[in-house]
């Protein structure tokens, strides 16, 4: 089972997985060189510092997306980080892409189940037919459920995109009974 960051304390080992948003050599004030790694999974984020060969560390990690992490985690300015005593790339076989994204508040079923249920006041029968025919084709439908909106800001999490969807289908509806001549709940 993963360790998620939320769970390290400080003087406590880490032994686990992490995603690598990015790893940049640093010189310290003794004029040593580092690796600094900025970690994260779906609980949160950690900074990580790797004393040891950082070069060759760094073209370890080099265009990476995992990082598996052993080290012991401390406080510094009040903030947990990880002083890393060991860290190899992971392949995405060794890691649960779930650990590493938020799921959408709710769960992903509930928004599934909003969609289904806005998808069957569309008025208009060939409109009706096309969602629907995309909704009953069962991969289409696993992977629109665990795909986010967006990569950064909008809707970044698994689920996302079903919130998202079904969240405009509502402003659609809300707005056209404004315009009651273009509402999709009326019959053709």
């Amino acid at each position: 089972m993963k360790q998620m960051r939320s769970d390290l304390k400080a003087f406590e080992r880490a032994d686990t997985y992490f995603a690598l948003r990015s790893a940049e050599l640093k010189r310290a004030r003794d004029g040593r060189n580092y690796l600094a790694l900025a970690l994260y999974d779906r609980s949160g984020e950690i900074n990580g510092y790797v004393w040891d060969r950082p070069e060759e560390t760094a073209d370890l990690l080099r265009g990476r997306s995992f990082a598996y992490v052993q080290g012991l985690a401390k406080t510094h300015n009040s903030a947990i980080i990880l002083s890393i005593a060991r860290v190899r790339p992971a392949g995405e076989e060794e890691v649960d892409i779930n650990d590493f994204q938020e799921v959408v508040p709710g769960g992903v079923d509930l928004w599934m189940e909003k969609l289904l249920e806005q998808v069957t006041l569309v008025g208009d029968g060939n409109c009706r037919a096309l969602l629907e025919a995309f909704l009953s084709d069962d991969s289409f439908a696993e992977e629109f459920k665990m795909s986010p909106a967006g990569l950064t800001v909008h809707h970044n999490y698994i689920g996302g995109l079903v919130e998202h969807t079904s969240n405009t289908i509502s402003h659609a509806m809300h707005m056209s009974g404004k315009y009651p001549a273009y509402w999709i709940g009326t019959s053709s």
